[in-house]
């Protein structure tokens, strides 16, 4: 005994630390969520006595490994579970040794070669020396990480009956042919959030759909990832929340930072994006580099490709394999000016997953075809080549000098002359005209007076914003403030503009392209004008105070505007809860506490209704009702009172329940579902009453009669506390309560704390089969005259209701509460 409980132990530590990957991975084909005709056809493969060398081919995280293992279960059962390390050394046929761990069974072998030319010739010479007795089942042997290999050798195993090989990497042609292939495609979205939503169930969490989608669609659709991400998520924040950060791997951030420093370095602080002129002299073109000098730009230069040449070096002696710099998701996002089309993914949101993927979600999309062509060239040179790193490094310099031009072509400089005039603009792009401007082109013969010295911005097309230099320091900080507010408030599409102004540095704005800028369209330039733009100062400001407004609006109603959340959605809905404590409260009965999702929730009971808990138990789905012995006041958790009725207790039944024997095997941290709520009688409030079913009426009430015996305590108790608890309601009520003995008596010290601070409108008696000494309550069952003496007398305002023990109600309260002039419609049993 002793032996089998530490086994039970072990196994129940072991599934509670497992992963949820790992914890709820499927073990046989028929318990697969998706593809299930796939599945079917492999069962039929199965029966079939024979198959073919299998190639599972795919998508990673989309359920290879895991059809492979339950088609060995299939197969040979529970043994291919029984797995061992192994440590085999081979003697190629040049003399060299090589060593090699395997994990196997009496049925299979699992290889994770590093040698896959080498293996290949082990498994031909030495097939025999890993066969055992199996039946009429072949050997089967599982080569997981053989893509590096497979590429320059071959398998040869079109003579060999010792085994099959069943392959789950891409191989080359003359292996393809030789295997039949079957395609595990990617689960839906869909799919991942059904299976992300029972996994939550089944770990008693509760998981919005909104969150779930995120999850899918971070995960790129790879479930084992999506799996990782639920449960990373679970650890950082839970109740979950549709809006929570997802914390994706660090080697995807780090993918992503690297990205963004390689397109950093075409900023101007680093590599060189315009050129400055100044204009002292009407149509003197100066050339001016202070700021950046070329040798200091060089230097730079080389200095970021060390940088991002060590950032690779980290990434690979992770284990991140090359191709994910060059990895992409045709997202419509991504390529949505490109003109490929990305209907096949169903996704709106672009996540990046490789280099490539960061590059071109900020890349322009004139940039997108070149730097796929550029990306997909320097791959090639890597899969033939033998250093990953010099082909990510050519890869990576290829494209930090096109972004570098492109950045170049597309910037304007415009030149003023000694009066503020724009008079030309030089190496622009005109997208009007559709023409490089390499000249100084004119602009206007007239001009136009401005307030700056040189204008430069990003983009394809040239926008001129005022800056107000003649306001003081001081109050261009509050104008700023205000400009900020007012075009973050109507701001329709923005751009961004850097104004160099005379000797004051870089500075940088967030304009309204429509709004404030007039184009003029055969030179695509927009020219404002301080003097005409004064009236946007107090517009900005009575924008920035009416944002300020709303924000602080918004912000008091999601504050001191929350409602409870009600955690039961209907009695066909089941939902999880966790048990978070238990207390034995008498030798057979015991108070057990749920937890809600949060303290936010609350289960959504009104007073005299139940609910329903619902249990496998013996392969059988079994539901009791129960009513909580807590209201709605108490968030985040929930209480039952429950007696257990145990086997070979009562002769009548020996069999005892089978609902409350399973809880008492509950452990703290076990889940139970539930649904509901449940119930015919359902308190108003103020004494009313509303009765459902076949004779539905309405009962007012001024005193109430409670006879219970036993557990049928828990709906009265309920009632009671919610009445008791309203300050309006003024009902009074009497309860005569019913047990075996004094020690059954429950809840007793929160009842007559009840009757003690409540006199005036809550009285309660006791009567027990077997009193002990000085027992001052009455003795045996409910009788006539315990009813006149202890409750209120029959009338039409006086509401009779009565839980407890069948024979009880039918032997003892029903007649004596219809001798004493009680009418039926005045008598509800719960």
């Amino acid at each position: 005994i002793a032996c089998g409980a530490v086994f039970k132990f072990c196994a129940n530590f072991a599934a509670a630390m497992s992963l949820w990957v790992d914890k709820y991975r499927p073990r046989s084909l028929d318990s697969l969520d998706y593809h299930v005709e796939e599945a079917g056809t492999l069962k039929k493969l199965v029966t079939s006595g024979d198959f073919p060398h299998l190639l599972f081919y795919g998508p990673p995280g989309a359920g290879k490994k895991t059809r492979v293992s339950c088609l060995l279960r299939e197969l040979y059962g529970g043994g291919v579970d029984k797995l061992r390390i192994e440590h085999h050394t081979f003697t190629t046929p040049s003399k060299k040794k090589i060593n090699l761990s395997t994990v196997s069974s009496n049925y299979h072998l699992e290889v994770n070669p590093r040698h896959v030319n080498v293996l290949i010739v082990v498994l031909t010479l030495q097939a025999a020396r890993f066969s055992l007795d199996v039946g009429i089942y072949d050997r089967i042997v599982i080569q997981e990480l053989i893509k590096d290999m497979a590429s320059t050798a071959q398998l040869d195993i079109t003579n060999q009956r010792e085994f099959k090989v069943v392959v789950i990497h891409e191989v080359i042609s003359a292996t393809r042919s030789r295997c039949l292939p079957i395609r595990v495609a990617a689960p839906t979205v869909e799919n991942i959030v059904n299976i992300l939503c029972n996994v939550a169930k089944l770990e008693g969490l509760m998981m919005p759909t909104d969150l779930a989608k995120r999850i899918a669609v971070a995960s790129d659709r790879n479930l084992r990832r999506s799996l990782l991400l639920a449960e990373v998520a679970r650890a950082q924040h839970y109740p979950y929340s549709c809006e929570q950060t997802l914390l994706l791997p660090d080697w995807q951030n780090f993918v992503a930072d690297t990205a963004s420093r390689i397109l950093g370095e075409q900023s101007p602080q680093l590599l060189p994006s315009c050129i400055l002129l100044s204009g002292d002299q009407p149509g003197a073109f100066t050339l001016t580099t202070e700021l950046c000098p070329v040798v200091y730009i060089k230097l730079l230069f080389l200095l970021s490709v060390l940088e991002i040449r060590g950032r690779l070096y980290e990434l690979l002696a992770h284990c991140v394999p090359p191709d994910v710099v060059f990895r992409v998701r045709l997202s419509s996002e991504a390529f949505s000016s490109t003109g490929i089309s990305c209907s096949k993914t169903g996704h709106q949101k672009h996540l990046c997953i490789g280099l490539l993927d960061n590059l071109l979600s900020s890349c322009d999309s004139t940039l997108k075809y070149e730097l796929v062509n550029l990306a997909a060239t320097h791959e090639h040179r890597m899969h033939l080549g033998q250093k990953p790193i010099f082909h990510l490094e050519a890869f990576i310099i290829g494209f930090m000098a096109m972004y570098k031009r492109f950045i170049e072509d597309t910037l304007g400089v415009i030149k003023l002359n000694g009066n503020r005039e724009v008079v030309g603009v030089l190496r622009g792009f005109d997208p009007f005209m559709n023409m490089v401007l390499d000249d100084c082109q004119e602009i206007s013969k007239s001009g136009q007076q401005i307030n700056i010295d040189t204008v430069v911005v990003r983009g394809n097309s040239v926008n001129i914003v005022e800056v107000l230099e003649l306001i003081a320091p001081g109050a261009g900080v509050a104008w700023s403030c205000a400009l900020s507010c007012g075009l973050a408030c109507v701001a329709t599409a923005a751009s961004v503009v850097e104004v160099v102004s005379n000797g004051r540095g870089l500075r940088r704005y967030f304009v309204s392209s429509s709004i404030i800028t007039v184009c003029f369209p055969l030179q695509g330039m927009a020219v404002f004008d301080s003097k005409d733009a004064l009236w946007i100062i107090p517009v900005s400001v009575v924008a920035g105070i009416a944002a300020i407004a709303l924000a602080g609006g918004l912000v008091i109603k999601l504050v001191f505007k929350k409602s409870d959340k009600v955690f039961l959605q209907g009695q066909n809905i089941k939902l999880p809860m966790r048990l978070v404590d238990k207390e034995v409260i008498t030798h057979d009965t015991t108070l057990y506490t749920f937890g809600l999702p949060s303290t936010e929730y609350v289960l959504g009971v009104p007073a005299g209704n139940c609910v329903q808990l619902h249990a496998r138990i013996d392969g059988e789905d079994v539901r009791r009702p129960y009513t909580p012995v807590t209201l709605d006041d108490f968030k985040g958790y929930v209480k039952f009172l429950i007696k257990a009725y145990r086997k070979n207790v009562n002769p009548n039944f020996p069999a005892g329940g089978k609902m409350t024997q399973y809880l008492e095997t509950l452990d703290v941290g076990d889940a139970m579902e539930v649904s509901g709520p449940f119930g015919l009688i359902h308190y108003c409030g103020d004494g009313l009453f509303e009765v459902k079913g076949g004779s539905a009426r309405k009962l007012s009430a001024t005193n109430i009669n409670m006879i219970c015996g036993g557990t049928g305590l828990t709906p009265m108790y309920q009632l009671l506390k919610y009445i008791l608890n309203s300050s309006s309601d003024r009902t009074k009520i009497a309860m005569i309560f019913a047990n075996q003995a004094e020690k059954d008596i429950l809840l007793r010290d929160e009842l007559e704390q009840l009757r003690d601070q409540n006199s005036a409108q809550f009285r309660i008696w006791y009567t027990v089969e077997s009193p002990p000494q000085h027992w001052t309550y009455d003795v045996g069952y409910v009788d006539q005259k315990m009813l006149e003496e202890h409750c209120y007398p029959a009338s039409n305002t006086t509401v009779n209701l009565l839980c407890g023990p069948a024979s009880m109600l039918k032997n003892a309260c029903l007649p004596n509460l219809a001798a004493l002039g009680h009418s039926k419609e005045n008598i509800l049993t719960f």
